[in-house]
């Protein structure tokens, strides 16, 4: 069994509009789909958003714990289906996991935005994060890369790629460092936008561990003839990703 809580706050550091203060909900922002799965028990929730003081941007915000108390999760992220004229959608926040057990755990967390845009589209997005221990304790791949983005089925790009490992031999914390794709974001052509905008994380992690993460993944469908004058240009030939 699971049992829902609000935090008052989660560090919402180095996020795309994350400093917004959230207002008196004038409207609710578009519904949200988490899906959590830990060691194969999965459950989905519906996040609904509340205002912010941008317009067509909304405020998503809530943690999970197990019932078994073997783990928990936070997650304050903003996101819109229509930002900047209507012509762009994005997910931007934090998320922190915290393995309460004494064996690993095996995640993954699907964030879906609904959206509705038309067009072509330029996708772009970034991932950091971070690993913070009690004891000695780690982060790694399950088979796959740790982050991927992608929108109506189809895969856009993936970060954090396998093999991939974190480790640490005692308490304290370390940087999982930086990655991202279609730099400056958005503008890495891609597929017309899906059904939604997608975010997925899957790990495995250690006793004694938490990990930390700031995703941001945005799509804009642009002015027309855009895209041709990027594919004119060459950019499209250009590496995709960026590391610091």
């Amino acid at each position: 069994m699971l049992r829902f809580g609000v935090r008052g706050s989660i560090a919402t550091a180095a996020c795309i509009l994350a400093a917004a203060a959230t207002m008196s909900a004038v409207a609710d922002g578009p519904t949200v789909t988490l899906d959590v799965n830990v060691d194969g028990n999965a459950q989905s929730m519906g996040l609904v958003g509340s205002a912010t003081s941008f317009p067509n941007v909304f405020h998503y915000q809530g943690d999970l714990l197990d019932g078994g108390g073997a783990w928990s999760l936070a997650w304050s992220f903003n996101a819109s289906d229509s930002a900047n004229g209507g012509n762009q959608a994005f997910n931007s926040g934090n998320y922190v996991i915290q393995n309460l057990s004494n064996a690993t755990i095996s995640v993954e967390l699907k964030v879906s935005l609904p959206v509705s845009l038309l067009g072509s589209t330029l996708y772009g997005g970034s991932v950091s994060g971070g690993l913070t221990t009690s004891g000695p304790g780690f982060i790694s791949d399950n088979g796959s890369a740790l982050w991927s983005a992608s929108t109506g089925g189809f895969l856009i790009d993936t970060l954090y790629d396998s093999p991939f490992n974190v480790t640490r031999v005692d308490a304290g914390s370390s940087s999982l460092g930086f990655e991202s794709f279609g730099n400056p974001i958005p503008s890495l052509p891609g597929p017309d936008l899906g059904s939604d905008l997608a975010v997925t994380l899957k790990f495995l992690l250690g006793a004694n561990s938490s990990a930390s993460f700031t995703s941001v993944f945005v799509a804009a469908v642009p002015a027309p003839g855009v895209l041709a004058l990027l594919g004119l240009s060459g950019l499209a030939g250009i590496s995709r990703r960026r590391r610091a």
